[in-house]
């Protein structure tokens, strides 16, 4: 009797240790199930970051080196270039205003209003509506990226307290005096303009890549002319341009769709009516 028990008992604890290793195993598949997701979730944000990170590294550098190396001397070339060159300084300082943001607030400011109030006219056909919110949605685009660029770019102007070039070009003062310095002369990086003229040319190359080579080549003219005018070292003008094109892609992919829809709604009336 006492084997007969004996071998009831090991034939009995056989089921228990099959549910044990299923248990064990089940368990297991859950814990690598986690740990694969842990994993891509972290490959995800390293794939989203590093880029990043690597391009704001490259750009640091670079800007140590235009402003160790390279932003004097062609900032006293330029300046000689007034003597030795005057129809070309000429010409750049005839351009240099078209940075001044008014030019595009203005007006893509003025069609937006005028385009959201007919886009919800209920006497206006449907498909003028939809026409209105089409105009109105990209006027709506160029006004944001300029004006949120702009704004951006005056906050870091004081807090960056950089000698323009006609300090070091007069009294030989050159570099950062961080939140002591206000006023035209110590607001030199980023450049303005060229924010504006990039913010634009990043805009339009997405509403309408067909002409970016002409909308870039704009933007570039404009960079370029203020440092043929004295106004920004070329550093000044990188930072600029990077300010402009960072607001048109944080914005074109964060803000644009859910503003649009709020001052555009999309209009379901049918067009034959």
């Amino acid at each position: 009797m006492r084997i007969r028990e004996f071998f009831n008992s090991l034939t009995s604890s056989f089921p228990r240790k099959r549910e044990s290793i299923a248990s064990d195993s089940e368990h297991m598949s859950q814990q690598h199930f986690y740990l694969n997701r842990r994993w891509t979730h972290a490959l995800a944000i390293a794939r989203r970051w590093i880029p990043a990170f690597a391009g704001m590294t490259i750009f640091f550098a670079v800007e140590f080196i235009l402003f160790r190396y390279i932003d004097r001397p062609l900032a006293a070339y330029t300046h000689s270039l007034d003597q030795t060159s005057p129809a070309l300084i000429h010409f750049f300082r005839a351009i240099t205003d078209l940075g001044k943001s008014i030019w595009y607030l203005v007006p893509c400011g003025l069609a937006t209003l005028f385009c959201a109030f007919l886009s919800r006219g209920k006497d206006v056909r449907p498909v003028y509506r939809r026409l209105f919110s089409y105009i109105g949605a990209r006027a709506l685009f160029l006004f944001a990226t300029i004006a949120l660029s702009g704004i951006v770019c005056d906050i870091l102007k004081p807090i960056m307290g950089r000698a323009r070039p006609h300090l070091w070009l007069q009294n030989g003062i050159y570099g950062f005096d961080p939140f002591n310095r206000l006023g035209f002369l110590w607001n030199s990086m980023p450049s303005g303009h060229t924010t504006t003229a990039c913010a634009l040319a990043f805009s339009l190359s997405l509403l309408y890549p067909r002409g970016r080579f002409l909308w870039f080549a704009f933007a570039l003219a404009l960079a370029a002319s203020r440092v043929m005018v004295d106004a920004h070292y070329l550093s000044d003008v990188c930072a600029g341009g990077l300010l402009g094109w960072l607001t048109v892609r944080l914005f074109f992919k964060h803000g644009m769709v859910r503003l649009g829809k709020v001052i555009f709604p999309i209009d379901t009336t049918p067009a034959t009516e």
